[in-house]
């Protein structure tokens, strides 16, 4: 959040000083200037730092000016830029890149974000989710106006915009705003009582499955009453629960058991029985770093495993050499800070559906890549980021192949606090050079529920289970 001067990066690239003409808070170029721009044959402008532009600078370039826009525009325009959403206690905070033109707040979006407000009151740590999750917005709009063509790419984008934006424009509050608003905060910290609650203590609900009983992605109004609790030791959580079945393996269970007193977690397996509980646990692959989402497949007569390994900065495949003990890793799909990788198989490849997490802890930019197999180099997708929001960036689970809806994509809707619930996603197109989605509902625990969020969820043939946790102060 510090400034910095840049002018050193920028030594090499020609620099055009002019002065802009300044009528209250709007800026103008002249026509000398504008004829001295033109014949730089410019692509496109990024502002910052003028105030409203107005003229023809605005068409001077062929992608025209972009600016970024810190505030969902359709509720908050105006500023100061993000802190609005926690005076008002708005869970989300969104950026907009959008390209500018004379309509104030109504250019055309090119791209959008949305992440979860800061649960602190202060403007600056709300600040930091929206600028470091929003460096992707100019080379990805340069990429696609590159690949797509100047023309096509800025007629597709004005194709897609919704309605004009009829936000109210913001203000800097006055001292009665902020008064009100301080005392209001700071009473709802109560000081004076015993500390809040912080931790999220993480346990695992498993149910077997009959045909009187309708999947939770269908049914988001379901009894978690009928799932039996699989509790943790203390000093543990239980989280990120797969399940794999198969005629020779029977049916198991994988979670990530996170320890307190080590600071990190590994991947912990249980076989389960037919009346629905599970057996002894065994520690199955424990590393010197973080470990979770034991993402586990077969494939061609092998079983196969991908944990979120986001702490190595890799996402790894494993191979079973004596399952469910003993795993070998195989090779490094992807490097980078990446969570919750789950692989969809078709007969034209996988699909790798990953989400990135930058800065740690705020993932909303949801990416696919896809290879011909296993063996073979992962290829980013076209359609690539196909979520750019907390409400369903993050993968929940594998994707489960429905009779009637075909490919559902479990996600985790992370507005306002991670791990708040589960949106399901039915995928209308996959293929190497498309993707397409809908959103099917929402599972959110009710105020009366024994757990405050769910954010896994794997269905099996015989079995059910997803992850909820209460708030603790410790675990």
């Amino acid at each position: 959040l510090k400034f910095v001067d840049c002018s050193d990066l920028l030594n090499e690239l020609p620099r055009l000083h002019k002065n802009t003409k300044k009528s209250e808070i709007v800026h103008r170029f002249s026509d000398s200037e504008l004829h001295t721009i033109r014949e730089q044959k410019i692509d496109v402008f990024l502002r910052f730092g003028f105030n409203i532009l107005r003229g023809e600078i605005l068409t001077a370039t062929p992608l025209g000016v972009w600016s970024f826009h810190h505030g969902d525009n359709q509720n908050y325009r105006g500023g100061p830029a993000l802190l609005w959403e926690i005076i008002e206690r708005n869970p989300e905070s969104g950026v907009v890149l959008q390209k500018l033109n004379e309509k104030l707040d109504g250019g055309l979006i090119l791209c959008k974000s949305i992440f979860s407000t800061d649960p602190s009151n202060s403007r600056l740590r709300n600040c930091v989710s929206p600028y470091w999750g929003s460096v992707h917005m100019v080379i990805r709009s340069l990429h696609s106006a590159y690949h797509k063509g100047k023309e096509s790419y800025l007629a597709e984008i004005e194709g897609v915009q919704g309605p004009d934006c009829g936000a109210k424009v913001y203000r800097k509050p006055n001292n009665l705003e902020m008064i009100s608003w301080g005392t209001k905060a700071v009473l709802g910290r109560r000081p004076f009582s015993k500390a809040k609650p912080s931790k999220q203590a993480w346990k695992i609900y498993l149910r077997q499955r009959s045909d009187s009983l309708e999947p939770i992605y269908s049914d988001t109004n379901f009894c978690f009453e009928e799932f039996t609790l699989i509790a943790p030791p203390k000093g543990h959580f239980y989280a990120d629960p797969m399940l794999f079945e198969s005629p020779k393996e029977g049916s198991w269970l994988f979670f990530e058991d996170f320890d307190a007193s080590r600071g990190k977690a590994h991947i912990c397996a249980a076989s389960i029985a037919s009346s629905g509980g599970i057996g002894r646990i065994h520690n199955v692959l424990d590393l010197d770093y973080h470990l979770s989402y034991p993402m586990v497949f077969s494939h061609d007569g092998e079983i196969f495993m991908i944990p979120e390994s986001a702490e190595n900065l890799t996402v790894d495949l494993y191979r079973a050499v004596d399952f469910p003990f003993n795993w070998t890793r195989v090779k490094t799909l992807l490097e980078g800070p990446l969570v919750d990788t789950t692989p969809i198989a078709r007969d034209d490849g996988f699909y790798f559906v990953t989400t990135l997490s930058v800065p740690r802890g705020n993932a909303a930019f949801t990416a696919i890549y896809h290879s011909d197999d296993l063996a073979s180099k992962l290829r980013l997708h076209p359609q690539s980021p196909i979520s750019t929001s907390v409400r369903d960036s993050r993968s929940a689970g594998p994707v489960i192949y429905d009779e009637d809806s075909g490919l559902v994509r479990p996600t985790q809707d992370c507005t306002g606090y991670y791990g708040r619930g589960l949106s399901f996603m039915r995928i209308d197109e996959l293929g190497p050079l498309s993707y397409a989605q809908t959103p099917m509902g929402t599972i959110l625990p009710g105020p009366d529920a024994a757990i405050s969020g769910i954010h896994s969820y794997t269905i099996s043939n015989k079995y059910e289970v997803f992850d909820g946790f209460h708030w603790t102060q410790e675990l």
